[in-house]
């Protein structure tokens, strides 16, 4: 959720950004605005890309793993006779 509610305020206020910049004229040439406005989003992007794989490879590893409740009882495999119940 932390996640989520970081990403739509981030792209809120990128967007309301790039809109109130869209709308005063330029002084400068366009190609030096829009460089800068793809390299942040480039960075952006990267910063995602990361938390991406990083979140994708801790969940790997976590199915991976069995639970630690299974393997005690799956230890104990010593038959009913070697227990000491009475063989007829």
């Amino acid at each position: 959720m932390l996640t989520k509610r970081t990403v739509l305020l981030t792209a809120t206020g990128l967007l309301t950004g790039y809109l109130a910049g869209a709308q005063t004229p330029a002084a400068a040439p366009a190609t030096s605005g829009s460089t800068i406005l793809f390299w942040l989003l480039l960075g952006v992007l990267g910063i995602v890309l990361v938390l991406t794989l990083v979140a994708g490879a801790s969940v790997a590893s976590a199915v991976q793993r069995p639970p630690a409740a299974q393997t005690p009882a799956t230890q104990d495999q010593t038959p009913s006779t070697q227990k000491g119940a009475a063989v007829c």
